[in-house]
């Protein structure tokens, strides 16, 4: 009789089904099953019965889970002794309350957490279990939902740091996944699978606490190359697609037009954005900002039908001008202009302001010197005549207006 066959039994009476107890001893539900099959061979009786609410020990199977259970405590003391006799003060730790277990851990000669740590519900059923190496979090750690399904489990480096986890509704759909660079997540998720490390990318469903689809993910080599969240009706609310070196979010309407989407750049942990795009509710382009170098480079904007209706740039060099061009929504050049000191909340005109008639003909130019000053004004009629002149405030000469 092997202790691993003892502890597959334990399991399985204390989780109340075969499928909760592979996840509790870290390994598949057919190896455990086989591993309790062996010792009901051994023994020549039957130890489980199965019923439509999982497994429930026969009254063999109580006896020898009874006896099994303090096995267990005893195989720990005597580990502990051991210890002790070594010279290392280590030590299985059991809190109670109301005479009921409520956490057990170990603790190694430093006091920091050692060994296997459980949590325990007030029915009895585990909340929380971990495997710590002096202080630190190792291997795979579950947490459990009040019905005992399995609510979320983490893969954790040597450092202690999260690499790939997985959570669960209280029903056992997936309700969130993430991938490690390699399939680390075995026996809570065929992530092999899940993760698109074998036949191509995969495509991985999240589920609200109800049953209600809530994303819809894809998957490869580990990567999440697509993101769907979806409304309540199940129609797209925002989509997120990625490469190695780049991101795209978009969201949308609740009748599915596209009314936004981001476009950022990626290299390592480090995002930036790169465009982004506003559309009309009829999912035509009304807005669109670039960005360079983590800073804005341009802004466009649209009329309804299409045509542009003003454009922003930033020149490049030492100092940030802006360039802006206006036009009617028949195409035609309505102004253009340009400022300086853009990082101010009120922008400095500078150089020549001009305006033009929906024919594009020139009507106005104003000429302003680097400190915002009117240097120049002129205005001109449909002939390109002009009718004022003014040469500015600091010109001695009087304004000249012209007939």
């Amino acid at each position: 009789m092997k202790l691993t066959t003892l502890n597959a039994l334990v399991a399985a009476v204390e989780e109340g089904s075969l499928r909760g107890a592979a996840r509790q001893v870290g390994i598949s539900q057919p190896a455990l099953t086989k591993m309790v099959r062996e010792l009901e061979l051994e023994l020549g009786a039957a130890l489980l019965q199965r019923t439509s609410r999982g497994v429930v020990p026969t009254p063999q199977g109580k006896v020898l889970y009874e006896r099994a259970v303090k096995a267990q405590r005893e195989l720990g003391l005597a580990v502990d002794e051991i210890s002790q006799m070594g010279g290392r003060m280590v030590g299985q730790v059991r809190l109670y309350q109301d005479d009921q277990l409520v956490k057990e851990y170990g603790q190694n000669d430093r006091g920091n957490l050692h060994g296997r740590l459980r949590e325990f519900s007030t029915g009895g059923r585990v909340q929380r279990d971990a495997l710590y190496d002096n202080g630190v979090v190792v291997g795979i750690a579950r947490t459990y939902h009040p019905n005992g399904q399995l609510q979320r489990g983490s893969v954790m480096n040597a450092a202690g740091n999260e690499i790939a986890a997985v959570e669960f509704t209280t029903q056992g759909l997936i309700s969130d996944l993430v991938c490690g660079e390699k399939p680390l997540l075995t026996p809570l998720l065929d992530d092999s699978k899940a993760c698109g490390f074998v036949g191509g990318p995969s495509t991985v469903e999240f589920f609200f606490e109800g049953g209600a689809l809530r994303q819809r993910a894809r998957f490869q080599a580990g990567r999440r190359i697509q993101l769907d969240t979806l409304r309540g009706d199940g129609k797209l609310l925002q989509q997120e697609e990625s490469t190695a070196t780049s991101r795209v979010e978009r969201t949308f309407s609740p009748t599915g037009t596209k009314r936004r989407e981001m476009l950022w750049s990626l290299s390592g942990s480090t995002a930036q954005r790169e465009k982004e795009q506003e559309f009309n509710p009829a999912g035509k382009l009304f807005r669109e900002r670039r960005w360079k170098a983590g800073e804005l480079a341009s802004e466009t904007l649209y009329y309804p039908n299409g045509q542009l209706r003003r454009k922003a740039e930033y020149a490049s060099g030492p100092a940030r001008v802006l360039q802006v061009s206006e036009y009617y929504d028949s195409g035609v050049l309505s102004a253009e202009s340009t400022f300086a000191n853009t990082t101010r909340y009120a922008l400095t005109p500078v150089g020549t302001h001009r305006k033009f008639d929906a024919a594009g003909k020139l009507r106005s130019e104003t000429v302003y010197d680097e400190r915002g000053k009117i240097v120049r004004d002129r205005t001109f009629d449909e002939g390109g005549q002009a009718l004022r002149d003014d040469p500015g405030p600091e010109d001695a000469r009087r304004s000249i207006l012209l007939k």
